[in-house]
């Protein structure tokens, strides 16, 4: 999460430097209270595509040492979760006002 907030204070400044001021913080983001509730309670539209479904479960499959071997090549794969982000405990989203320094 740090890296997304450096991302933002880099889109803030670029922004800013752009005739705009904002009084929001880079630092500052949304989450959801019930982090362990379902995606689809929240939105009960939201469906993944299949093809996203298929991809990230087989992700270890598309990796030469796996194929090599039949095993995945290191520690960090067999703890990897392949599945999709399905809890709103992984949302984390920033909501950032602009207003034009000089008004036109």
């Amino acid at each position: 999460m740090d890296r997304d907030m450096e991302r933002s204070e880099k889109i803030i400044l670029a922004i800013k430097q752009n005739g705009f001021i904002t009084n929001d913080s880079a630092t500052t983001y949304i989450h959801y209270k019930d982090e362990d509730r379902g995606i689809k309670k929240i939105d009960y539209k939201f469906e993944y595509p299949d093809e996203a479904i298929d991809l990230l479960t087989s992700l270890n499959l598309k990796c030469s040492a796996y194929n090599s071997n039949g095993e995945n090549c290191t520690e960090d794969c067999e703890n990897l979760n392949r599945w999709p982000v399905l809890k709103a405990r992984n949302i984390r989203y920033q909501v950032l006002s602009f207003d034009r320094k000089d008004s036109i």
